[in-house]
């Protein structure tokens, strides 16, 4: 049993008129401490009080999973619209005909790397996914800077996980500080270094006149 429901809310007897959980996510920890996280229908059950909010839900999570469902350690829940920097749950369900598009919106654009919850191919839609996004951008943005930094395991989920053997790395001219025009220090140098070998050239030939 993998731990994952995903319910339409169907209408029931109890106060509200349908059953609290929409779905159910198996959240074990690494070390091994079981845990089932779980979301209720936007709005309905926010005045109940969490003792109503904890039985509805038992109550529920045992007609998936069977009466041993009842026999829980223990339970937490969290209105999200009281907090004020996430501002809700997160994001909806993807719309019908955009799992087609889906890579599309990680593909980077010239030299803008896109990393969003949205994009996320871990947990999409939690702060877990905006992470991962995050770290994917910036595993790209290395690729094209320094090449030799990133290894197979750290392009993975990026564009070029694939072609990973066979990518021909991006001139460094189109990234970073060495994008910038190098003509202007490529004369400079060159001026000076014609400079040290004219100095070079008059001071041996004065010394071998000297002898």
């Amino acid at each position: 049993m993998a731990g994952q429901v995903l319910s339409t809310g169907a209408a029931t007897d109890n106060a509200k008129g349908a059953h609290p959980i929409l779905c159910t996510f198996d959240v074990t920890t690494p070390r091994g401490n079981p845990a089932l996280a779980a979301f209720l229908h936007n709005g309905q059950w926010i005045d109940a009080t969490q003792e109503e909010r904890r039985d509805i839900v038992i109550k529920d999570l045992c007609r998936f999973f069977g009466d041993e469902a009842a026999n829980y350690l223990d339970y937490a829940d969290k209105i999200w619209n009281d907090e004020s920097y996430s501002g809700g749950c997160p994001t909806a369900i993807i719309p019908a005909g955009n799992m087609e598009a889906f890579t599309h919106i990680r593909e980077p654009f010239k030299l803008i790397h896109f990393a969003a919850t949205e994009a996320a191919t871990v947990w999409p839609g939690y702060m877990c996914g905006a992470v991962q996004s995050g770290l994917r951008a910036a595993n790209e943005v290395i690729w094209h800077c320094r090449p030799e930094a990133v290894n197979k395991e750290m392009l993975k989920d990026t564009i070029y996980d694939k072609d990973f053997e066979s990518l021909t790395v991006p001139q460094p001219e189109t990234y970073g500080s060495a994008g910038k025009n190098q003509w202007p220090r490529r004369i400079v140098f060159g001026a000076v270094l014609i400079l040290g070998i004219l100095a070079f050239s008059k001071k041996y030939k004065l010394s071998h006149m000297a002898r």
